[in-house]
């Protein structure tokens, strides 16, 4: 076999090789062209052009076929993401892609409306980010049944109401909540990374809400790399022998009467 042969027959490989890791499910293609017909004309770039190789599209990644991220951002200067103004509600039809593991929505100050409910369907789930935006209504509780979840983020969304879903406990994965910059009520959870195991560390962040009641007891116990419930409502004795991080005690300022270490002591 001659050498240009070769070549030549190494070069189709290859091209039906990308046209093959390309190519989507005929559902997740649906999906995210029906994703780009919920916002205005001319929102996306030339890559969302309907076809097949979906994983072509800019800000979407796959693996063997299917999608399994969305990132998108109004960042110019952000090339992990797709730079682009979303103008609308969230689509139901991300629900559809049932191997996506991550979304990254961020600085999208257009983007209204609820988390649908058919997103219950998006039970790969591990990293959930929704930064920044106009979105509205609650914390959706079938976020637990996302079982394979290690970060949640929904941050400085100010329309966001409600209380913190104590089923957010039985993620056994869930390393990192960051519920900052909204406006949520209620008390916190005490079973909150209850079922990490003694080894892992966790993240937690909830300033800037409006958050009533006491610091769990529970949280004593938890490996902690950042806990931030600064700026709320709370109340009553921090429980000893926590290993809280920051340790300077900024995590727990600007709350009604919380004392104890590492603020000043209870009176």
């Amino acid at each position: 076999m001659g050498i240009s042969t070769i070549l030549s027959l190494t070069l189709l490989f290859l091209a039906f090789t990308l046209s093959s890791a390309a190519s989507c499910t005929k559902a997740d293609v649906a999906a995210l062209n029906a994703f780009k017909n919920s916002f205005p004309a001319n929102t996306f770039p030339n890559s969302w052009d309907g076809s097949d190789n979906c994983c072509f599209y800019d800000g979407v990644g796959c693996d063997k076929g299917r999608v399994t991220s969305l990132l998108f951002t109004s960042d110019q200067e952000d090339f992990d993401h797709l730079p682009v103004l979303l103008n609308g509600s969230l689509p139901a039809s991300i629900g559809d892609l049932s191997a996506l593991e991550s979304i990254s929505i961020q600085l999208q100050p257009n983007l209204v409306g609820p988390i649908p409910n058919n997103w219950a369907n998006l039970k790969k789930m591990q990293y959930f980010t929704i930064y920044n935006t106009s979105i509205s209504g609650h914390i959706p509780s079938f976020i637990s049944q996302y079982t394979n979840l290690l970060e949640l983020e929904i941050n400085y969304c100010k329309l966001i109401t409600g209380t913190i879903p104590a089923s957010l406990g039985n993620l056994a994965k869930l390393q990192d909540i960051a519920l900052d910059d909204n406006n949520l009520s209620g008390t916190i959870p005490g079973n909150l990374f209850s079922k990490l195991k003694s080894t892992d560390q966790a993240e937690l962040g909830l300033s800037n809400n409006k958050l009533t009641g006491s610091i769990p007891q529970s949280f004593a116990t938890i490996k902690w790399q950042n806990l931030d419930v600064s700026n709320n409502m709370l109340c009553g004795q921090i429980p000893s022998g926590g290993n809280y991080v920051p340790a300077d005690g900024s995590g727990f300022a600007n709350n009604k009467c919380l004392c104890g270490s590492p603020l000043p002591a209870c009176k």
